[in-house]
């Protein structure tokens, strides 16, 4: 996903603040109804397609969140945030395992991918290094695939922001070598490898990110990222497309009747997708399976426009999506 464009100098100006859960004691959270303040908050449940849906509001910042679902994938999640000294904390507070927290992303399917109870220390260095020491909370993950979920998460929704390009994670503020399961930190960490399949592929092969989705919820379909390994030779557009139709298949996502690839062609910053039979655009498995195309186009290339055609006809024409989800 590409990194969030507007960013305002209040962020900078307190990336040193401390940040802790603000989970509740024991006796406020025995006494919390999850049922009725889930059907509260329920009600203001607002479902966005489209980040041109969100009203431009000089108070709040667009920040991307990543949190985990319930098969364990990392979903980036747009959403807008009130603007504010040190905005890190507000960030990193929105992926620790609160009431609040798993109240509010429950209508998504999601949930938090920090432990409870984690507090951290934030500071930017030279080099566009943010430093972010985690107590001793950070050692209780159970399993090594539960560490990199939790430290991709913050890799990943930290580097969102224009100023951060890598994340030196920190134990109470020493550098170690690995966490309780083995996960390495002693150097500093990038994007890389989010959701990654590790598919094996005979040749010489590179990784790049497609898009597929889920709804697990009833409510939202949202859009994952996943790495997958390609021959380096499939790097061009009309490979891409034919991969990301493989993804579909293998992850067990239908794909839509009608749909039979005919051709593919970039020109300048459009890409015309060529297909041999009608298609109901309307279908809901259509809809998803496009949005998860564009994604995927645009993650891999400078592509501004996507048009569907049936021969010379033109059947509709998608622009790429600047965020995969949105919510608020």
């Amino acid at each position: 996903m590409k990194k969030v464009l507007i960013m305002f100098s209040i962020i900078l100006l307190g990336l040193c603040s401390s940040c802790t859960s603000t989970e509740p004691d024991d006796e406020a959270v025995e006494t919390i109804d999850y049922k009725v303040a889930y059907e509260e908050y329920s009600e203001e449940f607002v479902e966005l397609n489209d980040s041109d849906l969100i009203k431009e509001d000089e108070d709040s910042s667009q920040v991307v969140f990543y949190y985990k679902d319930v098969q364990g994938y990392l979903v980036p999640v747009m959403r807008q945030v009130p603007k504010q000294e040190g905005i890190a904390k507000s960030v990193i507070n929105a992926l620790i395992d609160t009431s609040e927290n798993r109240i509010e992303l429950r209508g998504l399917g999601l949930s938090p991918v920090l432990p409870e109870d984690l507090k951290c220390e934030l500071a930017l260095k030279e080099d566009n290094l943010m430093r972010v020491s985690f107590n001793d909370v950070i050692l209780s993950l159970k399993t090594q695939e539960e560490e990199k979920t939790a430290l991709q998460a913050v890799v990943y929704t930290l580097t969102e922001f224009e100023t951060v390009d890598k994340v030196q994670i920190l134990v109470n503020n020493e550098i170690i070598e690995t966490l309780t399961n083995g996960t390495q930190i002693s150097e500093p960490l990038t994007r890389a490898n989010i959701n990654s399949l590790n598919n094996v592929v005979n040749g010489e092969y590179v990784r790049s990110t497609f898009y597929s989705f889920n709804n697990t919820s009833n409510n939202y379909t949202y859009y994952i990222p996943i790495t997958k390994n390609i021959l380096k030779e499939s790097k061009e557009i009309p490979s891409i497309v034919e991969e990301q139709i493989n993804l579909n298949k293998e992850m067990n996502k239908k794909i839509p009747d009608g749909f039979e690839l005919d051709g593919v062609v970039k020109e300048d910053k459009t890409v015309y997708i060529s297909i041999k039979n009608e298609i109901d655009t309307k279908d809901i498995e259509y809809t998803r399976f496009m949005k998860a195309m564009c994604l995927t186009i645009g993650q891999n290339s400078d592509v501004d426009t996507i048009q569907l055609l049936i021969g010379d006809k033109e059947v509709q024409t998608y622009t790429i999506p600047t965020f995969a989800n949105v919510y608020k």
